[in-house]
């Protein structure tokens, strides 16, 4: 043996030596990080990582010599150390959970695991439409809750949700009777169904992937490879894959009695000892059960005897075998033999509900509360629900039933009245459109319905359970001290009920507004509040309309300033100024400009948020936009002037995208156009449209008087200026007039002094006077 020994060393030492003998441990170490998720993987005490995802990723590091360290973490801790890069992998993570945008996952899933509708072992659900009405056990927010509710309305199918805490809870749920079926994840079946006695109904849904996920700086290193041994392991029926998996769904259990054990014993007579132990065990047995069964007779005897429900059995024939005193009681019979001899068919009200009821029990062996309407002694007619078993022979056909009756008239009724309570009740709360909110105040726990949920753009389950605390985030926080104030005031008794117009955070980020209104119903001994309940109304639209009202009335204010101010002047330029500077209270712009025609042009006659060199250019009247507006006489609205052929750019129009024409009217003449031009798309509506409408008439008579007037100021000048020289014309011809004047005056005096001098001399003028006041007689001139 010690000849041997030497060489065996030195051979190991040469292994060691070979390249590649030991690249796992001088490789690189690969950090893998593991969060508990059972079965695919999990991390025990001693820190030895198990599961499916741990076996699957053993096998790649061996066959690609990787070094691999788990650590182990919570799911967050996991994926915010690889980010940090303090890893290089994390195992089994849905990907869905996964933002691409920080990490990478392996192109193929590790394994698809899907939703699973499990229920008890003798209930009739088999398929989707079978659920309809029935109490459905499911996790609250869970993996796979949404998707079934969403599975539901598409086939339009009515559940009862039954929320829970875990998929066991939800076996427990199903398996107690609680809920006729429930959703856990398939693999949590696979390892839990068989404990809670419950069974697949073969309902399927919501497959997630679970892969691999690697920071950026790894992927390309060690995703692919991943991908390519799980697509080579997967297409091998017999690969090391599917023994992994059948060993996570299938655990061996240890064996009590080893295999050679048991060969041993029947070598060496061991039989013999095993039929006898069977044996004496077998008698032990026997005795303990016929124990257990005469105790069980003597329970039924007493049950049957004493119990307040109807107890009976009949024949399949339809006879009676036995009753028990309430059920003489319910039907009112005081005779036993008298009733035992009555036919059980006579007791039905539709005789075809005893048929349909044996019919149903052949097919399912036990019914629980079957409605049938059955006849008392007097004929009434009442409500009841049987619950009965099927008695079979040893052949197993059913030649008997048993079970319960009970009598649910008033109950009936009652129900009636409170279905018919409830119905006015959800009619109004739907025709207010108005959300239930219940708040349990020691605890801080607040039950909401669907209604109040989706008002902020959420479901149920995505905000259940509902604290104080959450809900205070929710709300906005310049309503919050108010909120406050007035919950305070309640509680104090200084206010009868709670009502606050509050702001909510909406699921995609936006503020809605809601009436919130409540009262405390439930008060302590100490006079301390338990339980508030209310409702929430959302009054988005009504707050909305109040604000357009109120936006609506400052324009109008606005416009009456402007039309105001339009008429304090009559100066063209100071109008056109005043217009601009007051139309952008009321229509915003990025830019405005006023066009006027002048002849066979457009004629820019002011402009804001242009360059002013452009005042004064002109501009052709064949625009398609002018020549529609000369049309329609009507404004025109574009929402996009990029992508509109009818805009035609001009001057630095370039960046204008929201575009609003408005015509200027005078007797349904056409002046001229405002233009508004904005940056943004979609920058004008109808209402802007409408503002400007009475805008435009203003300014455009605003802007024909100013012309008007001008002309008149021009005719005016033009008419002084013809005054002017009319009259200094005027004044030339008196100025001549005037000499003329004196001449003649001086004329008359030295006629006057010829005159004198003359008859002085002693003669006599032949004429008078020319100038004096008698006619010239031209004929005694002419005779002298």
């Amino acid at each position: 043996m010690k000849y041997f020994q030497a060489p065996l060393i030195i051979i190991l030492l040469l292994l060691i030596a070979l390249p590649g003998g030991v690249s796992a441990q001088t490789a690189p170490p690969v950090r893998v990080g593991v969060y508990f998720y059972p079965p695919l993987q999990q991390i025990y005490a001693e820190g030895t990582p198990q599961g499916f995802a741990v076996d699957i990723l053993d096998h790649i590091a061996e066959k690609e010599g990787w070094n691999l360290t788990y650590q182990q973490c919570t799911y967050e801790e996991c994926l915010s150390s690889l980010e940090k890069g303090d890893l290089d992998l994390v195992s089994a993570v849905r990907e869905q959970d996964i933002d691409p945008a920080r990490f990478a996952t392996s192109q193929e899933a590790l394994i698809q695991i899907s939703g699973q509708v499990f229920t008890s072992k003798g209930s009739r659900i088999k398929q989707v439409s079978d659920l309809q009405g029935e109490p459905i056990a499911l996790v609250r927010g869970g993996d796979h809750t949404k998707a079934f509710w969403e599975m539901l309305q598409t086939h339009n199918i009515q559940g009862n949700q039954i929320l829970v805490n875990d998929y066991s809870e939800v076996l427990q749920a199903i398996a107690s009777g609680r809920a006729a079926a429930g959703v856990v994840d398939q693999l949590f079946a696979q390892e839990n169904a068989a404990k809670y006695q419950v069974r697949s109904t073969g309902i399927m849904f919501n497959p997630l992937e679970i892969v691999f996920i690697a920071s950026r700086d790894a992927q390309n290193a060690l995703l692919p490879t991943i991908d390519q041994h799980l697509i080579s392991l997967k297409s091998d029926p017999d690969s090391f894959y599917y023994q992994s998996f059948d060993r996570m769904i299938n655990p061996s259990s240890t064996s009590v009695i080893p295999s050679w054990l048991k060969w041993s014993l029947i070598a060496s007579g061991g039989t013999v000892l095993i039929l006898l132990a069977a044996a004496g065990s077998m008698r032990y047995i026997i005795r303990k059960k016929t124990r257990s069964l005469q105790e069980s007779a003597d329970k039924y005897q007493r049950f049957f005897k004493t119990s307040k429900d109807s107890v009976f059995i009949t024949s399949k024939d339809g006879e009676w075998i036995d009753v028990n005193d309430a059920t003489l009681q319910l039907f009112d019979y005081q005779d036993r033999e008298e009733f035992l001899n009555t036919p059980v068919i006579e007791f039905y009200a539709d005789p075809d509900d005893r048929w349909n009821h044996i019919q149903k029990i052949e097919e399912k062996d036990f019914l629980k509360e079957y409605p049938v309407a059955l006849r008392k002694k007097d004929g009434s007619v009442i409500n009841t629900l049987f619950t009965s078993a099927a008695v079979r022979d040893e052949s197993g056909s059913v030649i008997a039933l048993q079970g319960t009756i009970r009598d649910i008239t008033e109950e009936l009724k009652d129900q009636s009245a409170l279905e018919t309570y409830r119905e006015r009740l959800d009619l109004a709360i739907k025709g207010t459109n108005v959300g239930l909110w219940d708040w349990d105040i020691p605890n801080g726990e607040i039950v909401i319905d669907d209604r109040w949920a989706d008002i902020i753009g959420h479901t149920k389950e995505e905000i259940s359970p509902l604290s104080i605390e959450s809900w205070e985030e929710l709300i906005h926080p310049d309503d919050l001290e108010k909120f406050y104030e007035l919950i305070s005031r309640h509680f104090a008794r200084d206010l009868e009920q709670y009502s606050l117009e509050m702001r909510m955070k909406h699921k995609q980020g936006h503020w809605v507004w809601g009436l919130a209104q409540g009262r405390v119903v439930e008060w302590a001994e100490d006079g301390k509040p338990l339980r508030m309940a209310g409702t929430h109304q959302d009054i988005s639209d009504r707050i909305q309309a109040e604000l357009e009202i109120k936006e609506h009335i400052r324009k109008l204010k606005s416009m009456q300033k402007v039309s105001t101010a339009l008429t304090s002047t009559l100066s063209l330029n100071e109008v056109l100024d005043l217009i601009m500077e007051n139309i952008i209270e009321t229509i915003p712009y990025s830019s405005a400009t006023i066009f006027l025609v002048e002849g066979e042009h457009l004629r820019i006659v002011t402009s804001r948020g242009i360059d002013e060199d452009i005042i004064g250019k002109t501009y052709p009247l064949d625009s398609p936009l002018f020549q529609e507006i000369k049309e329609t006489k009507q404004t025109i609205i574009i929402d996009d002037a990029s992508k509109d052929p009818r805009f035609q750019g001009w001057e630095n129009t370039g960046d204008v995208r929201g575009w609003m024409g408005v015509p200027l009217l005078i007797k349904g003449n056409l002046i001229g156009h405002i233009t508004f031009d904005s940056y943004q798309a979609h920058a004008y509506g109808y209402s802007d449209a409408e503002l400007a409408k009475p805008f435009a008439a203003q300014a455009a008579q605003a802007i024909e008087n100013a012309r008007l007037y001008e002309q008149i100021q021009q005719y005016a000048e033009e008419l002084e200026q013809r005054v002017q020289e009319r009259t200094s014309e005027l004044q030339k011809i008196v100025n001549l007039m005037a000499g003329r004047e004196v001449r003649m005056a001086e004329l008359k005096k030295i006629i006057k002094v010829l005159q004198n001098q003359l008859q002085e001399a002693g003669l006599d003028p032949a004429v008078d006077d020319p100038l004096g006041d008698d006619p010239i007689n031209f004929s005694e001139i002419k005779d002298n």
